[in-house]
């Protein structure tokens, strides 16, 4: 006789992964436990031992990726408390880390991370008895990005409908109807500069430089002033701004 064995798994962390920004999901965002109760390391180290044929090793089987409607679960887990960080990783998620980033670091979103995104840090407790699900954590990842308001020189009215695009890349936004902007999902860099366009039909073109280099972090900028195009025998003069 042939005996077949059930496992019944249980979820112990659950949660979604939203962006802070547009309140809507972020797909395959990297959630990935960085302290374990009492036990958690010797269940990885034994994990990894059994699938060790398959290639897994103790830090992934330590993360999961969220869904495409931003939820992501954790099976199994022994009692007691959690930290976590999730964010959103860059191409090569699965690929071995660098020498210098060691076993042992808080979390690999120095070399995993998509610097567009910040990181979010959280706690989660995995509690003793039937009710193993505490509760549904809600991630909000912080777009790296900038924030601000364009005014009219002449009055500092709100100039609705102005683009905001970020040279020598894709990103642009517009203006709501306060003249209020973000412009989010921005590479930051540390060393260098960005340029920001500004432009709105009947004003002058107005660049701005800007030093992004924080992940997650959106800078909020001044006021930016946009001048009214000239007109010369009743015609405008054009923009030189590209």
């Amino acid at each position: 006789m042939i005996e077949f064995m059930i496992a019944q798994h249980q979820v112990a962390i659950a949660g979604r992964v939203l962006d802070a920004v547009t309140g809507k999901p972020v797909p395959g965002a990297h959630v990935e436990i960085t302290q374990g109760a009492p036990g958690y390391t010797e269940r990885l180290a034994l994990l990894a031992e059994f699938g060790s044929s398959g290639g897994s090793t103790r830090t992934e089987l330590g993360t999961t990726r969220t869904r495409p409607d931003g939820l992501f679960f954790f099976l199994d887990l022994p009692d007691g408390d959690y930290k976590l960080v999730a964010f959103l990783p860059k191409g090569g998620i699965y690929t071995k880390p660098p020498k210098e980033a060691g076993e042992n670091s808080e979390d690999s979103f120095g070399w995993r991370g998509d610097k567009r995104y910040g990181k979010k840090q959280f706690d989660a407790k995995v509690p003793n008895g039937p009710g193993r699900l505490d509760r549904l954590a809600v991630i909000r990842l912080q777009p790296t990005g900038v924030t601000g308001r364009v005014v009219a020189s002449a009055n500092q009215s709100a100039v609705l409908m102005a683009e905001v695009r970020c040279k020598g890349s894709g990103e642009r936004t517009f203006t709501d109807a306060q003249g209020q902007y973000t412009l989010a999902r921005i590479q930051p860099n540390a060393r260098q500069k960005r340029t920001l366009l500004v432009r709105a039909r009947g004003y002058r073109d107005r660049p701005i430089e800007v030093l992004i280099d924080t992940p997650g972090v959106c800078k909020e900028l001044p006021d930016v002033s946009l001048d009214t195009e000239k007109r010369v025998n009743g015609f405008t003069q054009p923009n030189l701004e590209v």
